[in-house]
């Protein structure tokens, strides 16, 4: 193994040795001694964690927080976490989704990318007020306005 820094000085200080260290305990002490968030905090995360850019962003957000969550929560199954997944999905991806009803985060990764290709997101518009033009009013008694550009017919050429 390769450490540096405060890693090196953990590492030396831990007494473990590689050989006798099952990988899923390694990463566990890791975490421990260098995640800087805590249980409460991931799982609030992840129970919060919704869709605000594309799906293969939110994808890369979902799995490190699931990542976390199941390091604390070993037993959870798999449903529990594609259920989680659409949940935090944008409404127009979500609801297609649920009618596809996947059986696996692989599943709803793949169907949650191509429902975002076939439904882009629209072009938002800004619509102006049309101005009102003001007309006066005019009655029989009064001549009607005379165009500018008119033709006065008693001058001369």
């Amino acid at each position: 193994m390769y450490w540096k820094g405060k890693a090196d000085y953990w590492w030396r200080g831990a007494g473990c040795t590689p050989v006798a260290l099952p990988w899923h305990h390694f990463c566990r002490m890791l975490e421990d001694i260098f995640l800087e968030i805590s249980s409460a905090e991931i799982i609030g995360q992840f129970y919060n964690l919704k869709q605000t850019s594309t799906v293969p962003e939110y994808i890369d957000k979902f799995e490190e927080f699931m990542r976390l969550d199941k390091r604390n929560n070993p037993s959870l199954p798999e449903e529990y976490f594609v259920s989680s997944f659409i949940v935090g999905l944008k409404d127009f991806i979500q609801h297609h989704l649920q009618c596809h009803k996947p059986s696996s985060l692989t599943q709803a990764f793949w169907f949650a990318r191509r429902l975002e290709q076939a439904n882009p997101q629209q072009k938002r518009y800004t619509v102006f007020p049309q101005m009102q033009k003001l007309v006066k009013q005019w009655t029989k008694e009064q001549k009607p306005p005379e165009p500018k550009d008119a033709i006065n017919p008693t001058s001369s050429w």
